[in-house]
């Protein structure tokens, strides 16, 4: 059978970095793709009808998280991304957020891919988007921290512990705004260890303004390490072997490896509980329990640093109460302390204040 090679296929796929690629049968982490064909990554608005109109700067968060994922699944192919919006303002965030982490923006207005939010709006995002591609869209980012991100922990850890979707963390929707998405707990991020360890992770890396991507577990986490000086694995339970030496080289060549939350390799890449993580020799873990206090040792010539009582969901501000705050206060200054000691002071953003997010390139 023939095939005509000037043909291209664009493919939406939608599940991306939460459990809905459980109950579709779809895991893009795994996905195989021909040389000309290109995905358009449906990164869904925190209510299928407004948008992000009403979301607050930690369901945002969520949102440039999937941008990442996204960016990360490509594997070095431009991509798209379903820039959905409801008024100019939330669309042109989310088109921002697109952009920063260059995937070329799919306009609409949700929940329709064929409406737009005006065309006023679309000339001036795309006219600038034309007249700053070379920076915008075909100059690889700088990230000096790298997040690991496992769809099997996902898989056999969060939805085995009783997650369910994980899309979004908010469950109180301001009056006026309907179709959200996570409107039970269990709906919600929030009952997940992995899933809201990465989420968490990329909020507060978001809020210090340091540069960071997702290390997506399987792939390419050597090539994607490169250049990286501080690797982060929120509650990776799942790791296989080979994924676990990889992470032993990064550290033992100079890297600081900072786990966070469960014990990370106590089941293998099965799902199979083992006796003994497959990193008990860098971080010294004497077993996978509980128990296991946090700690720093030497490996190599890195650093292997574990923090039990850092947890996912910890690190948002969770509806703006005050000791959620101080807890994310709290939980933050232990993060930031760890971040900025083993990475450089690539940006010093203090006066831009919270809620904005910044990437980094730099042109060869």
């Amino acid at each position: 059978m023939a095939t005509n090679p000037n043909w291209a296929f664009v493919t939406e796929v939608y599940p991306l970095d939460y459990l809905d690629s459980i109950w579709t049968g779809l895991e893009p982490s795994v996905l195989k793709r021909a040389d000309n064909s290109i995905v358009v990554w449906e990164l869904d608005g925190v209510s299928d009808s407004l948008g992000m109109q009403y979301a607050n700067k930690e369901d945002f968060s969520s949102l440039i998280a999937m941008t990442k994922i996204a960016k990360a699944m490509d594997r070095g192919r431009p991509g798209w991304g379903f820039s959905y919006g409801n008024l100019p303002l939330d669309a042109g965030l989310v088109m921002g957020s697109c952009i920063a982490d260059q995937l070329s923006p799919f306009e609409t207005k949700t929940p329709i891919m064929t409406n737009s939010v005006g065309s006023d709006f679309r000339t001036k995002w795309f006219e600038f988007v034309r007249d700053n591609e070379e920076a915008l869209l075909k100059t690889d980012r700088i990230a000096d921290v790298g997040v690991w991100f496992s769809p099997a922990t996902k898989t056999f850890h969060d939805f085995a512990q009783g997650g369910v979707y994980g899309m979004y963390l908010d469950l109180d929707p301001p009056p006026g705004a309907d179709s959200w998405w996570a409107v039970l707990p269990e709906l919600s991020l929030r009952g997940t260890d992995h899933l809201a360890g990465w989420r968490g992770a990329a909020y507060a890396l978001n809020e210090m303004h340091v540069p960071y991507k997702a290390v997506v577990d399987p792939g390419d986490p050597v090539g994607e390490m490169q250049g990286l000086s501080l690797m982060w694995l929120p509650s990776v339970t799942v790791l296989s072997d080979a994924s676990a030496q990889m992470l032993r080289d990064f550290v033992s060549n100079g890297g600081t490896l900072f786990a966070t939350g469960l014990v990370p390799g106590s089941m293998d890449e099965h799902g199979v509980a083992r006796a003994q993580s497959n990193l008990a020799d860098v971080f010294g873990f004497t077993s996978v329990g509980p128990g296991q206090g946090p700690r720093m040792q030497s490996f190599g010539q890195g650093s292997a640093i574990f923090r039990p009582d850092i947890k996912g969901v910890d690190l948002f501000e969770t509806g703006g109460a005050a000791g959620a705050a101080a807890l994310k206060e709290v939980n933050h200054g232990k993060v930031e302390q760890i971040v900025r000691i083993h990475t450089p002071d690539r940006i010093i953003a203090d006066e831009v204040g919270e809620g904005v997010y910044i990437t980094v390139s730099e042109a060869s």
